[in-house]
């Protein structure tokens, strides 16, 4: 009625899932499976398409840049993240794969498989979504899955050590030693 909607960018997202029965779980804080990470995420602005799906990787990250680029607002180089504007646009945006970490595990979800690392232990999971969409076998220990397994753990290894150069891990432990109090 008043007008704004021709001048206002609609989001809705969350930040993470919660498992509601998925793997027999109803908690939030265990693993790392698609049910926790995989998060809505609905765009929407006054030039923008209307009723567009897409099924390309995006990241929370994604989200502080696609809101500067629709309100010209510039950047910096060292940013973190993409813009969606051109997948939704023009589909051109093109993410190989998402990250996410926590304390204890690391984890990479391409297309086609989500392999979880734990950084205390020298195994983990590998899920094929071609044929296991809910993540119920483990690949892991898989010996014709081994090729996949390696390349996901040279992406995991080149992110997390392009990650510990651009947010420099002393000022992050001595922020998370502070958050603990």
């Amino acid at each position: 009625e008043s007008g704004q909607l021709d001048n206002t960018i609609i989001i809705y997202t969350a930040d993470h899932g919660d498992f509601a029965g998925e793997h027999g779980l109803v908690h939030k804080t265990l693993g790392m499976y698609d049910s926790i990470l995989k998060i809505p995420f609905l765009i929407s602005w006054p030039t923008g398409p209307k009723g567009e799906k897409s099924d390309e990787i995006i990241e929370s990250i994604d989200l502080y840049p696609t809101l500067c680029e629709l309100c010209k607002i510039l950047l910096s180089n060292e940013v973190e993240g993409e813009s969606l504007v051109s997948l939704i646009n023009e589909s051109k945006y093109k993410k190989d794969a998402a990250f996410c970490e926590s304390r204890n595990e690391s984890s990479i979800r391409t297309k086609d498989f989500r392999m979880v690392f734990y950084k205390s232990e020298s195994d983990g999971e590998l899920y094929d979504h071609r044929n296991d969409e809910q993540e119920v076998i483990n690949l892991w220990d898989n010996p014709d899955y081994f090729e996949i397994r390696l390349k996901l753990t040279e992406q995991l290894l080149a992110f997390t050590m392009n990650h510990a150069v651009i947010t420099d891990l002393k000022t992050t432990r001595n922020v998370e030693r502070k958050m603990r109090y």
